[in-house]
């Protein structure tokens, strides 16, 4: 499976899809040889993956690494922007998301192992089983 292409890329971002349908994505191809390859995480940890395992490699174009870093914004940025009813009706698009609504003067009551919790309405509780 080495070939001259992928040694071209030796020292570039690649992705690595796995057979068993992981991906190490956007990790810094290190060596390719003929029993695989060995990539490095953003800490620079080394991780050998052989060919057996290897489904196929993408080559991260290095325009979407430039523009990446010329954003500079993380999830955590557009989510702090984003309000809570915003996010509250997207979860609620998604599978694996319920929403259940206490309305005013009503109160649940959540048990939880040895604990148990009570919510007034009015109140939304968002459950995930994603």
């Amino acid at each position: 499976m080495l070939n001259a292409n992928l040694v071209d890329h030796i020292g570039s971002l690649v992705t690595v899809w796995t057979k068993d349908g992981n991906a190490a994505e956007k990790r810094l191809l290190h060596t390719a040889d003929e029993f695989g390859v060995v990539i490095c995480n953003y800490e620079g940890k080394q991780t050998f993956i052989p060919w057996i395992q290897i489904k196929y490699i993408d080559y991260v174009s290095e325009e979407v690494v430039t523009l990446e870093k010329e954003i500079h914004v993380s999830e955590a940025d557009i989510f702090s922007k984003v309000t809570t009813q915003s996010l509250t009706a997207e979860l609620n698009k998604r599978t694996g998301f319920f929403e259940y609504i206490i309305p005013p003067g009503h109160v649940w009551t959540l048990h939880k192992s040895n604990s148990s919790a009570q919510i007034e309405g009015p109140a939304t509780i968002i459950v995930n089983q994603d």
